[in-house]
């Protein structure tokens, strides 16, 4: 009986390569066949199972343990399979929970909207995005106090979280993600170098920012901006089902 190979992709978010190394080892010493195969790409990670058998139905057969135990060593750092996009997960999750998004977007220029807007069926959970290049729109559009620009600047933890929160006012969603940052290859200063990038995401419990600076040219550190927007949302929701219920 002639037999093929089929595949099943787990991708990753948040977790560096050498960590989900350490976490999947010994898989890769006791596996022949399904094997599997750690694949790095941009600040994401995929786990490939390759199945060698006669059939799909035989293939999904040995599989489906081997994923299992994936996932239970992987743990929440796992946001779709196959096909699946983070930006389609986040969607996914927030849809599921009943919730709306949008975002307030400078260094990326709309590049996060586009990433949710490329989702069929976005339109359920996704309101819009507020471009606020210049810091006057950032003002008038965000509400952003014209203090926190002149003491912080517009790359800033306090300007992120101020654009976040202006977002869920002005969009009228449940969740608001921010970016600010310096793309380059102008604009850096000797505290502020090329690449800094502030990322916030807000919600009716808060806000929060995280930090980044990234290499390489405008148009990278543009597009892991994005990433790394997405994957401050994923870990969000995720942080979210292990918080403990009101009282």
């Amino acid at each position: 009986m002639r037999s093929a190979i089929y595949t099943r992709t787990l991708h990753t978010v948040g977790i560096g390569e050498s960590d989900l190394d350490a976490r999947i080892e010994p898989l890769f010493r006791s596996l022949e066949n399904p094997k599997i195969a750690v694949l790095a790409h941009e600040f994401r990670v995929d786990v490939k199972i390759m199945a060698k058998a006669p059939d799909a139905a035989a293939a999904a057969a040995a599989i489906a343990p081997v994923e299992a135990e994936l996932r239970e060593r992987i743990g929440p750092g796992i946001f779709g399979v196959d096909d699946d996009t983070l930006a389609g997960a986040v969607l996914r999750v927030l849809g599921e929970r009943g919730r709306t998004l949008g975002t307030a977007e400078s260094v990326t220029g709309g590049s996060l909207a586009d990433a949710f807007v490329a989702v069929p069926g976005a339109s359920s959970v996704f309101r819009g995005a507020i471009v606020a290049y210049d810091n006057a729109l950032k003002t008038s559009l965000l509400d952003v106090d014209e203090a926190i620009l002149r003491e912080h600047g517009a790359v800033s933890e306090e300007t992120a979280l101020a654009m976040a929160r202006g977002a869920r006012k002005a969009l009228g969603c449940d969740v608001a993600l921010a970016t600010t940052g310096i793309a380059g290859p102008t604009g850096a200063t000797a505290d502020k170098p090329t690449g800094l990038v502030w990322l916030a995401v807000a919600d009716a419990s808060g806000a929060t920012a995280r930090k980044t600076t990234w290499p390489g040219s405008r148009d990278d550190v543009r597009r892991r901006s994005v990433t790394a927007a997405l994957n401050l949302a994923w870990r969000h929701l995720k942080k979210e089902e292990t918080r403990p219920a009101s009282v």
